[in-house]
């Protein structure tokens, strides 16, 4: 397990498997969490740190069955 592993919220492997729950791929998921194509990359290699925000979102998402364009037609509306 690596460092970054060790101190987050969520596993790249996990991470990795909800995007894929959710009908992402790393590049429509760096879109979807505004995050760079790289960094979300890096996340499901397990190589940064993937924050509570994020995998609490990536995490009720699937609980609860929310697409990420419901996601997105929500936050638009703000």
């Amino acid at each position: 397990m690596s460092r970054a592993e060790k101190a987050t919220f969520m596993t790249g492997t996990e991470y990795r498997k909800l995007l894929t729950r959710l009908g992402l791929n790393i590049s429509e998921s760096g879109s979807f969490l505004q995050i760079d194509r790289r960094t979300s990359s890096r996340r499901a290699n397990g190589d940064i740190v993937i924050g509570f925000e994020t995998a609490a979102l990536l995490r009720l998402m699937v609980k609860l069955h929310i697409t990420p364009s419901q996601v997105t037609r929500i936050v638009d509306k703000q």
